[in-house]
């Protein structure tokens, strides 16, 4: 059997710069300081890379929601994307993504709600793959679970978390 894991996120808060600001100067140990990963080539988004419980993300702000200033000087409310970097985390052979428990998903989430002063979501899917029956009597190697964690923060607070499998 095989495992595949997928973790998406998003992000919507206001005021970008000083969101930024209150990012790197995080009062978290376990957090770095904000480090910008720089614009696209054609100028498109920003990247916003920074750790957390020794796992890597990246935010990426798409230029359509922060207002389109090259300079992100942006006071007004923004979207990004949270990708979780899926790297073997060094001193462990393990992936990122395997990783994130339900607590680490949940700690992120209030921390980038809180910091970005709006909702954060994120999800991850786990999907084990396998041999299973098919009508005509042979096999098929496919999706044979699926798990799923969800978590949703707004300012700082937990609204909503969920597990379940399909």
């Amino acid at each position: 059997m095989d495992v595949e894991y997928n973790v998406i996120g998003k992000l919507l808060g206001t005021n970008l710069n000083n969101s930024l600001e209150r990012l790197k100067s995080a009062p978290f140990q376990s957090v770095d300081r904000a480090q910008f990963v720089g614009e696209t080539s054609n100028g498109e988004q920003l990247e916003v890379k920074f750790k957390f419980e020794d796992l890597d993300y990246l935010l990426r702000v798409p230029q359509a929601c922060h207002g389109g200033n090259s300079d992100v000087n942006f006071k007004g409310s923004f979207c990004a994307d949270i990708r979780l970097k899926n790297v073997i985390v060094p001193g462990t052979g393990v992936y990122a993504a395997e990783m994130l428990d339900a607590m680490r998903m949940r700690n992120v989430c209030l921390f980038l709600s809180q910091t970005f002063c709006g909702k954060a979501s994120m999800e991850k899917c786990t999907e084990v793959y396998g041999n299973c029956n098919v009508f005509n009597g042979g096999s098929d190697y496919e999706v044979i679970e699926e798990k799923w964690m969800t978590c949703v923060c707004d300012k700082g607070v937990l609204v909503e978390e969920k597990n379940f499998t399909k």
